[in-house]
This record gives C-alpha cells, structure tokens and sequence, in this order.
C-alpha cells in the first residue's frame, strides 16, 4: 500500500466514523422518544385503571341501590297488596 491508498483509507474509515456517530446519536434520540412515549402509555394506563376502578365501584353502588329499592318495593307490594287489589276492583 502506498501513501495515497492509506489516506484513502484513513479518510473512508473517518467518514463510515462520523456516519455511525451520527448514527448513534439519531438512535440514543429516538431511544428517549420512546422512553417519553412509553411513561406516558404507563401514565395514560394508570390514569384508564382508576377509571376502570371508579367505574366499576360506581356499577356497584349503583346496583345495591336498585337491589335496596327493589326490596322496598317488594315490601311495599306485600304489605299493601290487599289495599292494590282493592284498588284495582274500586
């Protein structure tokens, strides 16, 4: 090898250098990107399961005050049902 072909070489190394680098660098950004991404996908999924949980605490409540008021009126209908057939004769 001459003189000529060792800087061509040397030139060829430095620039398939500086295109890793860059490489590196564009990859270590789209890295953190994904790091911002990824914490708001577990934050957006944390924020759905207390939803999820209100939700479904919400569906409970709800149902024990149909269950409740449909006992009542259960209880209603038994004790006044004398006083409803009659009404329903009159």
């Amino acid at each position: 090898m001459d003189i000529v072909e060792l800087l061509s070489s040397v030139k060829q190394w430095e620039q398939e250098t500086s295109t890793i680098r860059i490489k590196a660098h564009e990859l270590a950004q789209k890295q953190q990107a994904l790091e911002i991404l990824k914490r708001e996908l577990i934050s957006q999924i944390d924020r759905h399961r207390v939803d999820e949980q209100s939700s479904k605490e919400l569906y409970e409540k709800l149902m024990e005050d149909y269950e409740s008021v449909r006992q009542q009126v259960i209880q209603y209908e038994v004790t006044h049902r004398p006083n409803i057939d009659r009404a329903k004769y009159d």
